[in-house]
């Protein structure tokens, strides 16, 4: 009997496993598909590039926006509800961004297109903390998060690869059809825990009032939206730098968001090395090699070392994400469904910079100088600026886990 009942949470993890993590690469790839198609809109709606990166900032403000929204109508409805009732939604506002006939309400659309988006990854955690077995939380947990990252390249691959294909419109297109099928998975799911509320609803946003008077949370915050700031800044300033340095070919933009890959999956070494070293060094570490990685690509103008200045600056922004995540979770104690809100917030308007970062800042070299100096500013923060114990970082990964944040 307990072997049945082992398989069958096994098989439900990973079932439940499978749907949240390709269900947040689809949703959070709406971040990085534009990055791209900018030179495209810009074609299109016969505009500047400066002018089509909003398509992609917005969305980030939107994004911002919505994750506010998540921590305050996630603690009144069942999760499960949440995620089936955003996804269709989502489905249309990804059908309106498609049928834009103008820039406006290109831009308008990626708006509200983000608010919607947000619902799903922070929801998706918790639900995964609240129905699965908590033997197996961790793991599921590494995989989902490990997703939100590879999201950043597979959005770019893509977008790329669909509008080469069948245009750019197909690209909202075909993830509008996806949003559906995931709905009507998740339909199937194990429905969460009906949510008790306590207290008045006032309550919700004192607790969010109260994050910003706690020594050391609102610099994590701040430091937080570097490390997303960073990759998109990167990306987009590539989409610019490669065909006008090398020539317009989609091949050498493909490769370069291809060898991002392995440099991403290190994430899940994440928690062992935090054991190891804690969650503050191991951001400030991860911060190092990004800088490594930025400085080997603004002292070059070859293909091949920028390739793997690339690698390198992603592999270390994928070991500071986690470790950042971690510190937040220490650092707000019991708060910290109302903190990790706030930081996704702070996350998505820091990436809401690089697009226009990108378009802005006149060269690709310049761009990686600015790129070096946030990320020291961000590193001599998190030295002088978070106090944190090992052990402390410890507890705190744990307690990140078991509450699925």
């Amino acid at each position: 009997m307990r072997q049945l009942e082992a398989e069958g949470e096994f098989g439900r993890f990973l079932w439940m496993t499978a749907v949240m993590s390709s269900g947040a690469l689809v949703v959070v790839s709406l971040m990085y598909v534009t990055i791209p198609l900018i030179d495209v809109f810009a074609e299109v709606y016969n505009t500047q590039q400066e002018k089509a990166a909003w398509a992609g900032s917005i969305y980030a403000l939107g994004y911002a926006a919505g994750c506010l929204l998540v921590g305050v109508i996630g603690e009144r409805y069942r999760k499960s509800r949440i995620l089936v009732i955003g996804l269709l939604i989502l489905s249309l506002c990804t059908l309106l961004v498609g049928v834009s006939l103008s820039l406006f309400w290109l831009i308008f659309s990626r708006f509200i297109q983000g608010v919607v988006a947000a619902l799903f990854p922070i929801t998706a955690l918790a639900y995964t903390a609240d129905v699965i077995p908590p033997r197996f939380r961790p793991t599921a947990l590494a995989f989902i998060s490990c997703s939100f990252f590879l999201a950043g390249i597979f959005g770019q691959l893509y977008a790329q690869w669909m509008e080469n294909w069948l245009g750019w419109r197909m690209v909202f297109y075909l993830l509008s059809f996806l949003y559906i099928i995931f709905a009507l998975i998740t339909c199937l799911l194990p429905q969460s825990r009906k949510v008790r509320m306590h207290g008045h609803k006032t309550d919700l946003f004192r607790r969010f009032g109260a994050l910003f008077r706690v020594p050391g949370l609102p610099i994590a915050f701040v430091l937080s939206s570097t490390v997303l700031l960073c990759f998109v800044a990167m990306y987009s300033g590539l989409e610019f730098y490669i065909p006008e340095q090398f020539g317009a070919h989609p091949e050498g933009l493909m490769r370069l968001r291809i060898v991002g890959i392995p440099g991403i999956l290190l994430s899940l070494a994440a928690g062992m090395l935090m054991r190891w070293w804690g969650a503050k060094a191991l951001f400030i570490a991860g911060l190092g090699v990004s800088c490594i990685g930025l400085l080997i690509q603004m002292l070059t103008a070859a293909y091949l070392p920028i390739a793997v200045g690339s690698v390198i600056t992603v592999a270390g922004l994928s070991l500071a994400n986690p470790s950042i995540l971690v510190l937040v979770g220490m650092l707000s104690g019991r708060a910290q469904a109302a903190a990790f809100a706030v930081n996704a917030a702070a996350v998505f308007v820091g990436a809401s910079a690089g697009p226009l970062m990108a378009a802005y800042i006149a060269s690709y070299a310049q761009l990686c100088a600015v790129l070096i100096a946030v990320l020291f500013l961000a590193m001599l923060a998190a030295a002088f600026g978070i106090r944190e114990e090992r052990s402390k970082s410890a507890g705190a990964l744990q307690a990140l886990r078991v509450r699925g944040r």
